[in-house]
């Protein structure tokens, strides 16, 4: 879903090579991934450090004090991600985020 939302932030030109905007889009996409496995491993790049909740259903990373409180009890909250609307977090640490050495492209 997350990389839904950002294709949907893209203006891509549609042929007649693609049926629909949305599958021009999608190959976009995919011949930009395949062109990133070859760029330089990014040092330091780490998911959002602010962030203390992963959503269940779509992965999306969300900080409790950014999204919508859908209830309050004490210190219990429901929270609901702003990009999927599921009210299913997971609480994460800061250690689960911290970056790790890469075992990927190098050139």
């Amino acid at each position: 879903l997350t990389l839904t939302w950002a294709m949907q932030k893209w203006l891509v030109e549609a042929n007649e090579q693609f049926c629909c905007p949305w599958h021009a889009t999608v190959a976009t996409a995919q011949e930009t991934i395949a062109s990133m496995k070859e760029f330089q491993c990014a040092e330091g790049f780490s998911p959002d450090q602010t962030c203390d909740h992963q959503c269940k259903r779509c992965g999306n990373l969300v900080s409790s004090g950014d999204h919508r409180r859908i209830q309050q009890v004490g210190v219990n909250m429901n929270l609901t991600c702003p990009q999927c609307g599921h009210r299913r977090m997971r609480s994460i640490s800061s250690q689960q985020m911290a970056p790790s050495g890469c075992a990927g492209s190098s050139a």
